[in-house]
């Protein structure tokens, strides 16, 4: 098996349709501004 490519289409299906929960207890503003900054823009948080 190699490498697959997935069209941009596909991938935005997927993430309009995702969740992504970031469990969060006395963590800096910084470590979290971080971890949100890594979530595709269209998942829902």
């Amino acid at each position: 098996m190699g490498v697959i490519k997935i069209n941009e289409e596909t991938i935005k299906h997927f993430e309009d349709r995702m969740a992504i929960v970031i469990p969060v207890k006395d963590e800096k503003l910084k470590l979290i501004e971080g971890v949100v900054s890594g979530v595709p823009h269209d998942c829902l948080v």
